[in-house]
């Protein structure tokens, strides 16, 4: 799990160095800093002076894989309501400050992780990293925001009904992988997400955002001591409850070949 996530971060750096500075640098690109961070966190750093701006990562050991049965969309909904009201902050109060910052802070999920990005002009780095760290770390779960989010995560798996690619990827995840984590999405069913709590996101927030298995990853304007500063100042004591991911057995694996018809009134066959 450690590798995989390490990996993500790896490639992160790379894209963000080949959209920052064009491919010419494509040598450079694996060239970074790397440091163990006190509770088992892990920061990387890229740097890339040639702008006044920073990107930082953070990768969380809490995506889908570490949702408890029946809670499909959990992980994602958690992701998408932190970002919606911390720390004394409301919705509009991050919405005004992500405005202000050119950039802002972003927090999304998949499968494996849990990923917070910022960035930002290296003059509102701190006011960046104090942003970050309310949402990643006290965030707030207001009614309203969780009931918005809601709908909106609803609306999106309605409309999904009607795109043939998904529905072929849905089928063959189901097919494949069962009810293993890796055949459902990360963002739920609509019966699943209907079911979440207040109660469930807080839950799942202790439970598995913390710095044990976390990557802090920071690209731009930025040295490796100013990265590690930036952090410890701000999530040095952060801990999650933690504790063993549910357990989710590999279906055997298929043999022969398999159809299965998906039946839709579509306006065309794909």
């Amino acid at each position: 799990m450690r590798r995989r996530i390490l990996i993500s971060a790896a490639a992160f750096l790379a894209a963000a160095l080949l959209a920052g500075a064009g491919a010419a640098r494509a040598a450079s690109i694996l060239t970074y800093e790397r440091e163990e961070l006190p509770g088992g966190g892990v920061l990387i750093v890229k740097e890339a002076h040639q702008l006044p701006m920073v990107t930082v990562r953070v990768a969380i050991p809490a995506g889908s894989r570490y949702e408890p049965p029946g809670k499909a969309g959990l992980g994602n909904m958690v992701a998408a309501t932190v970002i919606r009201g911390a720390a004394g902050r409301s919705a509009l109060d991050i919405e005004k400050m992500n405005d202000r910052l050119g950039g802002g802070v972003g927090v999304d999920a998949g499968r494996l992780t849990a990923t917070a990005s910022l960035r930002t002009l290296t003059r509102d780095i701190e006011e960046g990293m104090d942003l970050l760290a309310d949402i990643l770390r006290r965030p707030s779960f207001p009614e309203k925001e969780i009931e918005k989010t809601r709908r909106r995560i609803l609306g999106g798996l309605k409309r999904r009904k009607d795109r043939p690619g998904h529905l072929a990827d849905e089928a063959f995840r189901k097919r494949l992988f069962g009810d293993h984590p890796q055949g459902r999405l990360p963002v739920g069913s609509p019966e699943t997400v209907k079911g979440v709590t207040r109660g469930d996101l807080a839950a799942f927030h202790r439970k598995w955002y913390g710095m044990k298995g976390s990557i802090f990853a920071f690209v731009g304007d930025i040295t490796l001591a100013r990265a590690r500063e930036l952090v410890l100042a701000r999530f040095r004591d952060w801990k999650a409850e933690g504790g063993e991911p549910p357990a989710a057995a590999m279906p055997p694996a298929p043999e022969g070949l398999v159809v299965e018809k998906v039946d839709r009134p579509l306006s065309q066959t794909t």
